[in-house]
């Protein structure tokens, strides 16, 4: 790196630090006062929290390690439902770059393709540094204080409140914190919720962003997925963006460990593939590489403590099939901003109130995100029918609609099941028949 590189990045790094403290001494003033809610974590999950809480007239402070705006690695799609869940969005989500993808298509680890196309959108696609921004910045005109660049490091329970304590070693008082701080929340490991994830728990998740510079897309109103990918318990996909394209693999935390693969070289083999069969056209940009931590073992079998509350990846919250999470982070932060008025109200925290929290969020997503890891686990239990269903939804257009609109949460499990044994089942007997056969020979 050059000289004037280094001096440049060592000024973005004093910029940011001086930053961060200025908006620290913003809040010196209220230091000392007792906020209703702390948050921990400025994501979708926070901000819808926050936007909730503030509506009612409550103070809320927000607190985030990251000064924003901050590049938040995640595949970045929003489905409609999310739109339609959470009306101000309509308006909101256009002062930010958004592309709307109309089609999907599915590959099976045998390479089989089906395509699904639609003449509305299915998902609409966003970068996270510009969507995560957009909510904070509401937030902050909606009179949240808001406090980047700090990361918490401990939560000190008192018999009136509950403090928090950052590294920079001030302290902030409340009446009741929402952790909604990742999927490495230091809330739930404070609060004894959650002391760590087990590596059948837990995806990492790589991927690059990087600008139509280095990739070509023929088709850009198209997402593309590859489950099963190289015949293992992993998932591939290329996203289409406005500008940039998001191109991933993701695996369990337990396939690395057993495998010992190299995550970069695994990717550029990935891309290579993608190269091959024509799905785009371009080469790995190293520096844009990056991993992340993606919890896909269902919510957390509790949520809720004496004076905290947890939503978001914190919690768990993340569909184990689709990898989706936005949607669930902000349902999730919601529910949490309603609990926590309910415990306002009647100034009760402790948990035979906070347990309200995980019956109302159960009563919406608790369902649909408990099928999504039984689904998850018994496809990757069986990977080579993933290839038949796929074959199946190649050449049949009901049971390829209905697949889709299970993924993008047009459609429940229930009416999923019925439609997929209306379609499904006499291609899977053929396959059950085909697979008995096979073994009665092999048994000669």
């Amino acid at each position: 790196m050059s000289r004037v590189k280094k001096n440049f990045c060592r000024e973005c790094a004093n910029r940011r630090v001086r930053l961060a403290h200025s908006r620290i001494r913003g809040l010196n003033s209220n230091i000392g006062m007792q906020y209703d809610v702390i948050i921990v974590g400025a994501g979708p999950a926070g901000s819808t929290a926050g936007m909730a809480l503030k509506d009612r007239g409550y103070k809320v402070l927000m607190i985030d390690k990251s000064i924003f705006p901050r590049d938040k690695f995640c595949g970045g799609g929003l489905s409609r439902r999310v739109i339609k869940r959470f009306p101000f969005l309509a308006e909101s989500i256009h002062s930010i770059p958004l592309h709307d993808v109309q089609n999907v298509c599915i590959a099976s680890p045998n390479g089989i393709t089906a395509y699904e196309q639609r003449k509305e959108p299915i998902y609409f696609m966003i970068r996270r540094r510009d969507f995560d921004t957009m909510l904070l910045k509401r937030c902050r005109n909606n009179g949240i204080d808001v406090l980047e660049g700090q990361r918490v490091t401990r939560l000190i329970r008192k018999t009136d409140s509950i403090e928090v304590l950052v590294h920079t070693g001030q302290k902030f008082s409340g009446k009741l914190v929402i952790g909604a701080d990742g999927v490495h929340s230091v809330i739930a490991k404070q609060s004894g919720l959650n002391p760590g994830w087990n590596a059948d728990e837990i995806a990492i998740d790589f991927m690059e962003e990087s600008s139509y510079q280095h990739f070509h897309l023929n088709e850009r109103k198209t997402m593309y997925v590859f489950y099963g990918y190289n015949a293992s318990d992993g998932y591939g996909y290329v996203f289409p963006k406005k500008d940039h394209v998001n191109i991933g693999i993701g695996f369990l935390k337990n396939f690395y460990q057993k495998s010992q693969q190299k995550p970069y070289e695994t990717y550029k083999q990935f891309v290579g593939f993608l190269n091959k069969h024509g799905f785009v056209e371009g080469t790995p940009q190293r520096r844009n590489f990056h991993g992340f931590f993606l919890p896909l073992g269902g919510p957390l079998h509790k949520t809720f403590t004496d004076r905290v509350l947890l939503c978001g990846d914190a919690a768990g919250f993340v569909n184990a099939f689709t990898g989706e999470g936005i949607y669930y982070a902000m349902v999730s932060g919601e529910h949490a901003a309603n609990t926590a008025m309910q415990a306002l109200r009647y100034d009760n925290f402790r948990e035979t109130v906070l347990s309200n929290y995980q019956k109302s969020w159960r009563g919406e997503i608790g369902q649909e995100l408990k099928l999504s890891v039984k689904i998850q686990k018994e496809l990757f239990a069986r990977i080579h029918l993933v290839d038949t269903i796929v074959k199946a939804a190649k050449n049949n257009s009901p049971l390829r609609r209905a697949l889709t609109d299970y993924t993008i949460g047009e459609l429940d499990y229930s009416d999923l099941k019925r439609k997929v044994l209306l379609h499904f089942t006499p291609i899977y007997l053929k396959y059950k028949i085909q697979k008995f056969v096979r073994f009665i020979r092999q048994a000669k």
